[in-house]
């Protein structure tokens, strides 16, 4: 597979402590990184202890899942193989495209 781009893609998790459905999407990533190694980097951000992130990167809502710009809000968005597909396609040199 030819890449544009060199690995790895970033991929940020905003969170809550009083989030179960974050429980979920961690376990989602979790699967991500495995599947893909070195491919993606997986970032945490608690929104309940950095505020100031969450509110200057207009999170709204969790879990959110950003990955370098194609958000994912919702556990219903949030699936492993859409990830997969986004992060690939960001590799190519696409935009993500979810």
């Amino acid at each position: 597979m030819l890449f544009r781009r060199s690995p790895p893609v970033r991929i940020r998790l905003y969170t809550s402590r009083h989030c179960a459905s974050c429980t979920l999407a961690r376990e989602i990533l979790r699967k991500v990184k495995e599947d893909l190694r070195n491919r993606v980097v997986i970032e945490e951000i608690d929104v309940d202890s950095e505020r100031d992130v969450a509110e200057r990167e207009n999170i709204f809502a969790v879990p959110t899942v950003d990955i370098e710009g194609v958000r994912l809000v919702g556990l219903d968005q949030i699936r492993q193989g859409k990830i997969t597909r986004i992060v690939y396609n960001l590799m190519r040199g696409g935009d993500g495209g979810g």
